[in-house]
């Protein structure tokens, strides 16, 4: 008889340690630290990290670190631990600890909000975790703190605020580990991100050799963000690091209705008519080019400074072709292109409407991904413009003179083999070039197996790569980020739900984790800011989590 794998051990271990299991007060010696795949305290006795984080006003621009918004205190802690939770990440601001003007020069403050916070987890028996969430030169989060990797100086910044930091607390047990940088995003290779984790790892090294290090895969390259996994994991010549990932699938949905992120309204959850796709799996065939009419009939021309119609009918012949979103398409134009009113219809092969696919009125360029040459230095700016065909906001795409694109996966839908699609848009143009190939055109792609939607087997499917990581590499992962935003949580969104199925989907795969956040203004359990304490606790969410933890 095969004997059990550790994963099958540690799920028989953790119901008879339930709530409890971790609880740092309880153990003589208890650094959390890794053992192989397992996570054990100071007695060996394993350890599943389940908590939520602080943002503490961490990701707001300008950061005021006189200004900073804690808010929580002993009785947060306490409704964590009342949760199930046995966690709380405790978000970072460089900031919060030196400036520009006098660097390595650390405010005692930031580390009594730290010992502050520390002495509140360790009477509850919550774990610290510390998260570096904005480093010197900026947040990663769209390349704002590009300064991170084109500043040497910037890097030995946060190298020695690390050393700093380790210094302080190591031997303390009740310091769950160190979460290096919260998503990382290079602004050149993502080898960037290893080379400087490594020597973050060394130099903490040098003063802590206990507690666990979580390093975050480089979420992009190139200031482009990207799900695929690739090398995007550091694998760190260490065996007490903690690989992590966010867990935010589909983006669209989970952040959706927070203005300054512009993704507007996305729509409730489930939904079985919009497309989760796994870009890592899908493969670009073809785009309709060869459509009726053909393309150059579909350009816009220099004279046409109006809103102008455009039309044209593709008929899937390619079996290859198993789904398709529109792409604003523009070329060799050193003007400006204006997209507005998209509307796709599907027919089928004698030509009756089966549905309408899209009827998208352009409200908000959130959604919207520029793609351009990686090899070229693209010039394209992408805008938003309240002059309109259809509502009140346009799509902008300027100055592109080499190709360039702005891609709707959003819109993604599935095509049928023999079915026609007629593609209307609105556009204009402004000072366009006579050699500009602008116009709205489809993308098709193909997708092995079948095709995933909204709802819990399509974020199966996009969690399935990581979890097939973990195990061939005995692994354990640590989702450091998933939630959705306060607005989903209404009667119409289905934030509830969405949370359900991912807990239930990181319970069932053994990952330790973190929702974002216990309290944030636009994402958390309980509201943050000046204007929250009369606001409630989700408590709907607050009894999701009391119902799946404490077991």
């Amino acid at each position: 008889m095969r004997a059990p794998s550790t994963r099958a051990t540690l799920a028989l271990l953790l119901p008879l340690c339930g709530a409890a299991c971790g609880d740092p007060s309880r153990d003589s010696s208890p650094i959390l630290h890794l053992e192989r795949d397992l996570l054990v305290d100071g007695r060996g006795k394993p350890v599943v990290l389940r908590g939520a984080a602080f943002a503490n006003g961490a990701l707001e621009t300008p950061f005021d670190p006189n200004d900073v918004e804690a808010g929580q205190g002993a009785a947060d802690y306490a409704r964590m631990k009342a949760l199930g939770m046995n966690l709380a990440q405790l978000y970072l601001n460089a900031r919060l600890f030196e400036s520009d003007h006098a660097p390595y020069v650390y405010s005692e403050e930031g580390f009594r909000f730290i010992d502050q916070n520390l002495g509140w987890a360790r009477e509850n028996g919550v774990y610290l975790l510390l998260t570096l969430a904005v480093p010197a030169g900026g947040e990663q989060l769209a390349c704002g703190g590009d300064t991170l990797w084109d500043e040497p100086e910037l890097a030995r910044r946060t190298v020695a605020l690390w050393e700093a930091l380790a210094a302080r607390y190591a031997g303390e047990p009740s310091i769950g580990g160190y979460r290096l940088l919260r998503t990382p995003l290079p602004s050149g290779e993502a080898t960037e991100w290893r080379d400087l984790a490594t020597e973050l790892v060394t130099r903490i090294r040098a003063v802590d050799s206990e507690h666990l290090i979580v390093v975050d895969r480089a979420d992009g390259a190139r200031c482009a963000p990207d799900d695929a996994l690739g090398e995007s994991f550091v694998e760190l010549e260490d065996a007490n690091v903690m690989h992590a990932f966010e867990f935010r699938w589909p983006y669209e949905f989970t952040n959706q209705l927070i203005d300054e992120l512009g993704f507007g309204e996305q729509g409730p959850y489930p939904n079985e008519q919009r497309l989760l796709i796994d870009w890592n799996e899908a493969e670009f065939q073809h785009a309709s080019w060869d459509s009726r009419p053909g393309e150059t009939a579909l350009w816009l021309k220099p004279d046409e400074t109006e809103w102008t119609e455009k039309r044209f009918w593709y008929t899937v012949t390619d079996p290859d072709f198993q789904f398709a979103f529109p792409d604003l398409q523009s070329r060799n134009n050193r003007g400006t292109v204006y997209f507005d009113d998209l509307v796709i219809r599907e027919f089928d092969e004698d030509g009756e409407l089966v549905r309408t696919v899209v009827d998208y009125d352009v409200e908000t360029s959130g959604p919207w991904y520029l793609w351009q040459p990686p090899e070229e230095n693209g010039t394209g700016v992408v805008g938003l413009s309240s002059d309109s065909h259809r509502g009140s906001a346009s799509l902008t795409l300027s100055n592109t003179t080499t190709d360039a694109a702005l891609s709707a996966s959003m819109l993604a839908f599935r095509v049928e083999l023999g079915h026609t699609y007629e593609v209307t848009s609105w556009i204009k143009g402004e000072d366009v070039s006579d050699s500009a190939e602008s116009m709205l055109r489809l993308d098709f792609w193909t997708y092995p197996g079948s095709l995933t939607y909204w709802n819990k087997q399509g974020l199966s499917r996009q969690l399935e790569p990581y979890l097939a990581w973990s195990r061939e590499r005995r692994a354990p992962l640590f989702v450091s980020e998933f939630g959705s935003s306060r607005p989903t949580f209404d009667d119409s969104h289905g934030g509830l739900a969405w949370t359900e199925d991912a807990l239930d989907l990181l319970l069932q795969g053994g990952l330790h984790f973190s929702y974002f956040a216990y309290k944030d203004r636009d994402f958390g359990l309980v509201p943050a800011g000046p204007n929250a304490e009369p606001d409630p606790e989700n408590s709907a969410l607050a009894e999701l989590f009391a119902r799946k933890l404490r077991r």
